[in-house]
């Protein structure tokens, strides 16, 4: 669990403006780190587009040797008796399958943690809060 004290800390935060529109939401990201060259990273739509976008990327011989351990999850939502994805992958002929990106509501960064809020049906969902201790291998 990540310090309060983070949680506290002004922020950046997108609504449905943002984070409805693929180009916006791919364009701005967010970046996690150990302080050791160990790191999380991605977009605010969840659609990885660099080469070491990921949950887990680890710094072998730190800072340098990067290894993406974790490049992401199947991540869905059961609610009211349906499953709804919520990732969003873009393949090479450039069909986005799942559209996670359509239940995105808001994207908070508080500190350094990122925050992912989704609306599905009459419900608001957040997203479990990504962080990397610091100094933590």
């Amino acid at each position: 669990m990540a310090p309060p004290s983070i949680l506290n800390q002004p922020g950046i935060h997108f609504g449905r403006e943002i984070c409805g529109d693929l180009a916006a939401a791919t364009r701005r990201e967010w970046l996690v780190t150990n302080g050791l060259g160990g790191y999380a990273s991605g977009t605010v739509a969840g659609l990885p587009t660099r080469r070491y976008h990921g949950l887990l990327v680890t710094a072998l011989s730190p800072p340098v040797d990067r290894v993406l351990l974790v490049g992401g999850l199947r991540e869905m939502i059961a609610y009211r008796g349906h499953t709804v994805d919520i990732e969003t992958m873009r393949y090479a002929d450039g069909t986005l399958s799942p559209p996670g990106l359509h239940w995105l509501q808001a994207f908070a960064l508080h500190g350094t943690i990122p925050t992912w809020t989704y609306a599905i049906d009459d419900a608001l969902i957040e997203k479990v809060r990504l962080w990397i201790e610091q100094g933590a291998q």
